[in-house]
């Protein structure tokens, strides 16, 4: 006979049926041997947590390397020991990361590495230095940013240091250019100009000599880093653009330099080049054989380029009649549409006449 109806509280507090798992295939297999989380070693590993190594210095006897599994426990040890020395830092939340993981993600910051890591690439080379970069080495010069503004002592105002407003003081507003002190005794100049005018005109000719004394030295630095680029010596390529000179200077003369005074030691002045060799215009028997070697020269292409070695032993340049052909027939094109263009000039201003005539 079946039993009493139960209620739903009755079937809560009794549980859900028993289930037999293993007839069902669905039994958990036996759990494997959970390994301890110390490691312990006759030497310990040495961690660098920095760069994330491990290192095991104990001794490996052939017979365990040979072993079975024997590199993958080396392995799993390095690796807890590294791990561990992880789990021992400080930890972090992600709002104390400021944000840089997930939120509620536990983190650590890893402390500066210990090994000593060899470079990938050697060390780069010195750049070498330029003369303005010596001589700030040497003075103590800092390259310094100028300011953008600079105070005008007429406006007093802090205005630009160049451009829209900036200080450029009108020549009315000037106080100092109105005005020139002349020293007892001064007299008018050559030009006609007096002391005063002098006196203005004193500063702008200082200026654009400073002006052509910067130009130079730039000129001279500039040299200088070119020979430094290329490898070469500046001063050694200095000493011989100075004696280049000095060799032409000497040879301006009239006699070339030959009977001119020399000092002590000096080398003398050698004439270079070669002197030329004109042909007779009196002797006519070397005509002929002048003319058929320009002749034999202009056919075979003879001290043209690519007349010498492999390229010319493979093939000679010959005269190319055709295209000397149609170079005259192209000149001749050109003649004609000439002519045509002129004779339609012709005809135009001779219509436009007669149409003024009638009128």
């Amino acid at each position: 006979m079946p039993g009493p109806l139960k209620t739903t509280d009755d079937i809560v507090a009794q549980g859900p049926p028993a289930t037999d798992l293993a007839a069902l295939g669905l039994a958990p297999e036996t759990p494997a041997k959970t390994l301890s989380a110390a490691v312990t070693k006759p030497v310990p590993v040495s961690v660098d947590v920095g760069n994330m190594v491990a290192f095991d210095d104990n001794v490996i006897y052939p017979e365990q390397y040979v072993a079975d599994g024997f590199i993958k426990q080396l392995a799993r040890d390095a690796t807890q020991a590294l791990v561990n020395a992880i789990f021992s830092l400080p930890r972090r939340t992600a709002s104390q990361a400021a944000g840089q993981f997930g939120e509620g993600a536990p983190c650590v910051f890893l402390p500066a590495g210990t090994t000593r890591l060899p470079r990938a690439m050697p060390l780069p080379s010195q750049k070498l230095m330029t003369r303005w970069e010596k001589f700030a080495q040497a003075k103590g010069i800092k390259k310094q940013k100028k300011d953008r503004t600079e105070y005008d002592p007429v406006s007093r105002k802090w205005v630009p240091r160049t451009g829209y407003k900036g200080n450029v003081i009108p020549k009315d507003q000037i106080a100092s250019d109105w005005i020139v002190e002349v020293p007892d005794g001064a007299l008018p100049g050559k030009d006609g100009r007096d002391a005063g005018d002098a006196l203005r005109a004193a500063p702008k000719a200082a200026k654009k000599a400073n002006v052509e004394k910067n130009k130079m030295q730039q000129r001279r630095n500039v040299e200088e880093s070119m020979a430094m680029r290329a490898g070469s010596n500046p001063r050694l390529i200095r000493q011989q653009q100075v004696a280049a000179r000095l060799n032409r200077v000497k040879s301006s003369t009239a006699s070339l330099g030959v009977f001119d005074e020399q000092l002590a030691g000096e080398d003398k002045v050698k004439p270079k080049g070669k002197k030329r060799e004109f042909a007779s215009n009196s002797d006519l028997s070397g005509d002929r054989d002048r003319l058929r070697s320009m002749a034999h020269k202009v056919a075979t292409g003879e001290g043209m380029p690519h007349t010498t070695g492999w390229k010319a032993q493979q093939k000679k340049r010959e005269l190319n009649v055709t295209k000397a052909v149609k170079a005259v027939h192209q000149d001749s094109d050109r003649a004609n549409t000439l002519r045509r263009e002129i004779d339609q000039t012709e005809r135009e201003s001779s219509l436009r006449a007669k149409k003024r005539a009638r009128r």
